[in-house]
């Protein structure tokens, strides 16, 4: 199992809010990814299955309110998971053959009062990669959002209480 975190601006500090455990006992081994206006952020898969994961500090502008669909117009020519927005959306999209998505992440942190009337929600993505035997020969993505509701999440079923 391959596990990747794509944070939002504000992570770090409002995920240990949410799960304390989140960043404790991490190897050495993690990679840690960062975006920058040469370094995109991170693919994954292959195919259907090719993925970038950024925060989205560095993407155009998204003017329309559903920013997963823009980002999929844009560049439809890859699945895209994207932070910084703290709005949880995801639109899929089939071109030429090829049924590809785009997800913006929520956020882990609560609304500090510096918006009044944010929309914004909490949560974040698990992504299933299949059909390979590593993450990168993967020809298959499953993308699956799971909202934190304050009180908690489920994800594959189980409970995780807040």
């Amino acid at each position: 199992r391959v596990a990747v975190l794509v944070a939002e601006g504000h992570a770090p500090h409002a995920l240990a809010e949410v799960l304390p455990q989140a960043f404790q006992g991490l190897s050495s081994s993690w990679k840690w990814v960062f975006e920058t206006t040469t370094n995109h952020g991170l693919y994954l898969g292959r195919g259907e299955a090719k993925t970038l994961l950024r925060h989205g500090d560095h993407q155009f502008r998204m003017g329309p309110k559903h920013i997963a669909a823009a980002m999929l117009e844009r560049s439809p020519h890859v699945n895209h998971v994207f932070g910084h927005f703290h709005r949880m959306q995801i639109f899929h999209k089939t071109s030429l053959g090829k049924t590809r998505f785009s997800c913006s992440l929520g956020t882990f942190q609560r609304n500090r009062g510096y918006d009044k009337d944010s929309n914004w929600q909490r949560g974040f993505l698990v992504l299933y990669f299949f059909g390979g035997t590593k993450i990168n020969s993967c020809t298959s993505v499953q993308p699956v959002p799971v909202r934190w509701t304050g009180k908690g999440f489920c994800v594959e079923g189980r409970v995780y209480n807040g």
